[in-house]
């Protein structure tokens, strides 16, 4: 995946705010060269862009330690029941993050 500009979405636009049919449409867990892994997602409601997602109230990137910790957050927070596309940061992968 490219490096590009994203975006920012608070979580509760994904979760509380969601309007009825709205659906994620693509969702990234990618491993930033800190380590840490955070979420992007594009949704079928608003525009066609991709965002990554914050904290819930506040403008902070929501990052996860482990990526099992950030795909089960998006399997049972966000209700996504799609492909999840995962982008490790090359020479930052090791037995703990996952």
């Amino acid at each position: 995946m490219e490096e590009c500009e994203f975006n920012s979405l608070r979580e509760y636009e994904i979760t509380t705010r969601r309007p009825v049919g709205g659906k994620l449409t693509h969702v990234y867990v990618i491993q930033a060269d800190s380590g840490l892994w955070y979420i992007c997602v594009r949704k079928n409601w608003g525009d066609d862009q991709e965002y990554r997602v914050h904290h819930y109230n506040h403008d902070r990137l929501k990052t996860y330690k482990r990526i099992s910790s950030a795909l089960r957050h998006i399997v049972l927070d966000y209700h996504y029941e799609g492909p999840i596309i995962v982008v490790p940061f090359v020479g930052k992968s090791h037995i703990k993050s996952f």
